[in-house]
């Protein structure tokens, strides 16, 4: 196995709209390098040192496991090996045999669709009388419901199947058998406790671990089809491999063995451009013939199947996967970019809405943050609830007060099980299910407070781990070049499981910040060791910037290749930035100290270490002074090695209430800037500083 250098820029690995995270109150890591390992795959494989430092950080220590790993071998695996794919291929071609009506049930996200389409197909090309449906997002729910049981039964439908839901329908599947309804269930949600009754049910998580457990909901329909076609998964693939990868990267799979051939081989198949809807969904996005890589996937075409779901219909998004007709899906695909641009803006409104009542009510303190609101979209809390993961670093659960109920969505951090914390409390929840990740649930509107409550008395929460920025490996200034960028191409698809390689610049010259697009974004100008180099920040206004011109930064990077004008040129790609040093374990003790005494859980003990001194104030007074107005994390970036991290957070807080800084929230940015007070204040007296030493003092906990 050789790695094949590549010079086109279509064929390179690309990184579109990467999320920024604040680097203040995030835990740091890089893998531990391995000089040997690393010179072993650079002379075996000829590749470039840092890729070899991506592999090795990857665990692909030698050779073998390096050729395993891009190995496409992956996709020679028997699907009838997974429990219960046999008997429900068995049902659903009996069905067919003999002119059963079949209903295929899906899901409104994208993993949904695609799979409902894929499950279609399959059954239409063994000549199947089937029909198609998918709940709405708003006044459905997820998941098979009794209404569709009843529904079937009016529609004379003889066997209904699930793609993406159904583990969980314990009720469902007893009406579906009361009524005479045959049911076959495929999914790949976590099951509770009782798994429904049914002909046949098919979930990877059923039976212990198995090389299934990583698919999508649309690959356990994948497995049905080849299991009905009596064919090898790689023979399929050109039928319906498009549709598995859109689903599998979607629903955000690990990119590794079976899903990371099934993706590899699918993206082929999209770049073949033989669906008609997917190309449409493209060329609306101005892809025209770039070659679509899983980032594409991740950011262009998903967002718009789902925003079918959450802004209108997902049938929409479904006809358009079906439909062969151009016109008409030209058309589908510009109502879907209508849709897609409709959901970021509301997903704009609701976050700056939930950014105020977080900080306002002080639930940025709590290690698991619940937020409410009346009249936001369902359909968007999702996203929202993402983008609040990204600012505060702990699981969010965004809900949309209607009537009695609330309604919504949670998202998590690596290393916490959401799905398990829902669990802990699902004796006040109406309704909930999903996975570690990502869960939806319903509550009784009079038990919001309850919930928050008892979720942060969970002893998984209060150990709530820190959302955490990895770095393959540190990038020394010669190696930040079109070799290095064109030697990663191989590490695509990338993904959940195998990300785009992220490097550590570390301790580089921030010479100069520019501001590019009315200020959306901002150009870092970076040096070191006589290397300067341009790099982007997306998504980021001069008032949210936490370093400044001058200062010595660490930055956590992709590369891209850029074609203009058929000249290929580096593109450096900022995921997170902090001053250089900043953070660390000493960072996050502070930051655990600050938020339980915010909480009313603080100690004597504690709270002598968070008492700043005069000069402490004088410092953040000085720097706020002189720079205007800043983003508080950027004070915290700036000061909180110097003083403490919790230290800095009491200084800000004290000379807010003492009227000598002023903050307000602008967007989901806190900015603090000097009051224009020019008379004296006694800080001593704020109620901050005042309970602080109270607690000092007398040891207690308030």
């Amino acid at each position: 196995m050789t790695f094949e250098v590549r010079r086109a820029a279509d064929k390179l690995p690309t990184v579109q709209g990467e999320r920024r995270v604040n680097g203040v109150y995030r835990r740091w890591t890089v893998s531990k390098p391995d000089s040997d390992a690393e010179r072993l795959l650079c002379e075996e494989f000829g590749i470039e040192p840092a890729a070899a430092r991506v592999a090795v950080s990857r665990g692909l220590t030698d050779p073998e496991s390096l050729t395993s790993f891009f190995s496409e071998d992956s996709l020679d695996f028997d699907p009838l090996s997974l429990d219960g794919v046999k008997e429900a291929a068995d049902v659903l071609l009996h069905a067919v045999k003999d002119g059963k009506r079949i209903m295929v049930f899906g899901d409104y996200d994208c993993d949904g669709v695609t799979s409902t389409a894929l499950m279609y197909l399959c059954l239409k090309d063994h000549g199947a009388d089937v029909i198609y449906k998918i709940p709405d997002r708003l006044n459905d729910g997820y998941g098979l419901s009794t209404k569709y049981v009843e529904y079937a039964k009016q529609e004379g439908i003889d066997v209904i199947v699930t793609v993406d839901n159904g583990v969980n329908c314990v009720e469902e599947a007893l009406l579906a058998a009361k009524y005479g309804i045959t049911l076959v269930i495929t999914d790949h949600h976590m099951p509770q406790e009782k798994i429904p009754e049914a002909a046949a049910v098919v979930d990877p998580h059923i039976g212990g671990d198995n090389e299934f457990t990583c698919l999508a909901g649309v690959g356990v329909a994948f497995l049905i089809a080849c299991a009905m076609s009596g064919a090898a998964p790689s023979e399929l693939m050109w039928q319906y491999g498009d549709l598995v990868a859109i689903g599998t990267v979607a629903d955000v799979m690990p990119l590794s063995g079976i899903n990371r051939a099934i993706v590899k081989l699918g993206l082929d198949v999209i770049n073949s451009r033989t669906r008609v809807g997917t190309t449409a969904i493209f060329d609306n996005a101005g892809y025209g013939d770039k070659e679509v890589t899983s980032s594409a996937v991740s950011f262009t075409l998903a967002p718009r199947i789902n925003a079918a779901g959450r802004m209108g219909s997902a049938t929409t998004a479904l006809e358009l996967l079906l439909t062969d007709d151009p016109e008409i899906a030209a058309e589908t695909a510009a109502r879907i970019g209508e849709m897609n641009t409709r959901r970021q803006r509301t997903e704009q409104e609701i976050v700056a809405e939930a950014v105020k009542k977080i900080e306002m009510n002080g639930y940025k303190y709590d290690r698991m943050i619940v937020v409410s609101g009346e009249n936001w979209h369902r359909g968007v809390v999702g996203i929202s609830a993402s983008k609040l993961v990204e600012r505060y670093g702990r699981p969010v659960i965004v809900l949309c007060e209607e009537g009695d109920a609330a309604v919504g969505s949670g998202r998590g951090v690596a290393g916490f099980s959401l799905f398990e914390a829902l669990l802990g409390v699902g004796d006040i929840l109406t309704r909930f299910g999903g996975h570690e990740l990502a869960a939806g649930l319903t509550v009784e509107r009079s038990r919001i407070d309850e919930l928050r409550t008892r979720l942060n008395e969970l002893d998984s929460v209060r150990n709530m781990p820190f959302l955490t920025v990895r770095s393959d490996c540190v990038l020394n200034p010669n190696e930040v070049s079109l070799d290095t960028a064109y030697a990663l191409a191989e590490f695509e698809p990338c993904g959940a499981g195998n990300p785009v390689p992220v490097f550590l610049l570390k301790e580089w010259n921030l010479d100069r910040v520019t501001p590019l697009s009315g200020g959306n974004h901002q150009r870092l100008t970076l040096s070191k060791y006589g290397v300067r180099i341009s790099a982007l920040l997306f998504g980021v206004r001069p008032d949210e910037m936490t370093v400044f011109a001058g200062d010595l930064i660490d930055a956590s990077v992709t590369l891209g290749i850029n074609e203009y004008r058929d000249e290929e040129s580096l593109s450096v790609y900022v995921k997170a930035v902090r001053t250089a040093g900043s953070g660390g374990r000493e960072c996050e003790a502070a930051e655990r100290r600050y938020e339980d005494y915010r909480a009313g859980k603080a100690d004597g003990e504690s709270a002598k270490e968070m008492i700043p001194d005069r000069n402490d104030f004088a410092a953040v007074y000085r720097f706020v002074s002189g720079v205007a107005v800043c983003n508080r994390d950027a004070i915290l970036s700036k000061l909180g090695k110097r003083i403490g991290y919790d230290k800095c957070e009491i200084c800000i807080d004290s000379l807010c209430e003492a009227e000598l800084l002023s903050s307000e929230h602008r967007g989901s940015t806190v900015l603090v800037s000097c009051s224009g007070r020019t008379e004296k204040a006694n800080l001593q007296l704020t109620e901050t500083l005042r309970k602080l030493k109270e607690i000092s003092e007398g040891g207690v906990t308030v």
